[in-house]
């Protein structure tokens, strides 16, 4: 049976690259994070956005709606009087 206890320890692997790798992606990580904010961000401003233009809109709608009611009551004829009958 060969001796053991003489022969040399094994080469340690190098962990620089996977250290790297590690910090690389941990890296990654938070700017995806800070990114998926800044989104978040811009998504409410649009949401605000488009709020705005509903009740923009809605208030067109109203106006124009009271707009046409007036000129349908201004263009109906007056009912005829009863005091000539």
């Amino acid at each position: 049976m060969p001796d053991r206890a003489n022969d040399p320890l094994p080469k340690a692997p190098d962990l620089s690259e996977t250290a790297q790798a590690l910090a690389q992606g941990r890296e990654l990580v938070k700017q995806a994070q800070r990114l998926r904010e800044e989104a978040g961000r811009q998504i409410e401003g649009v949401q605000s956005t488009i709020e705005q233009a509903d009740r923009a809109l809605n208030r067109a709608n109203q106006i124009l709606g009271d707009k046409a009611v007036s000129r349908a009551l201004s263009s109906t004829p007056a009912p005829p009087d009863d005091a000539e009958a």
